[in-house]
């Protein structure tokens, strides 16, 4: 696998972004000020809060298909690599690290499997397009820590991906907590939110 230095661009862009011309200027500017090769484009689903089991990416606070194929374009016309990658926020603000169900089985309450259900069209919907446009990655979640031991559901997920789309997978877990994910196997490349304390990267890592 070669080596993407890569910058996000258009986080949380709603849908139609691409409609105006500014930002093709800034993806550009994006690319000269900081030598970036590769563009890493998270589409962030929302859901109304952390224990929703709906997953909304067909709505006018998302970025839609076309502005993901608009963006792709444009990367390539600037010569530069592309990386999808599938999120989901929630509209009352709380981290998406928070999305959590009941383990077992409590009637009346929501559950994984619902929420995997509504999570995984999009995220399958979002592969397809990835596939369409040869994505040079595409990512599966993003510091989804309350989910993380959820290792059969996201197997199961990642084999549906695969199903729509060829090339490399990943998954973008949080700071610490590249040992929690036991399901690394399932795809090809291991990334991690790095925000660590730059003046305790030692103690932190020799435990």
């Amino acid at each position: 696998m070669r080596y993407l230095n890569g910058c996000t661009f258009g986080f949380m862009s709603r849908r139609g972004f691409t409609e105006r011309e500014e930002w093709k200027t800034s993806l550009r500017l994006m690319q000269q000020e900081t030598g970036c090769d590769t563009v890493i484009l998270p589409v962030a689903a929302l859901q109304d809060h952390a224990y929703s089991t709906k997953v909304d990416y067909d709505t006018p606070d998302v970025m839609s298909m076309d502005d993901v194929r608009a963006v792709a374009g444009e990367a390539r016309r600037l010569g530069m690599r592309l990386v999808i990658k599938a999120m989901v926020n929630c509209r009352d603000g709380y981290w998406r690290a928070y999305i959590r169900f009941f383990d077992s089985y409590v009637p009346t309450e929501p559950t994984w499997a619902q929420w995997f259900a509504s999570y995984g069209e999009f995220v399958v919907a979002l592969a397809r397009t990835a596939q369409e446009l040869r994505a040079d990655m595409f990512c599966v979640g993003c510091e989804m820590v309350g989910t993380d031991h959820r290792a059969e559901e996201w197997r199961e997920l990642i084999a549906k991906v695969r199903q729509g789309y060829t090339g490399p997978g990943t998954y973008n877990c949080d700071k610490f907590q590249e040992n929690n994910v036991t399901w690394w196997d399932a795809v090809d490349a291991i990334s991690s939110s790095g925000y660590y304390p730059i003046d305790q990267l030692e103690e932190h890592f020799t435990r």
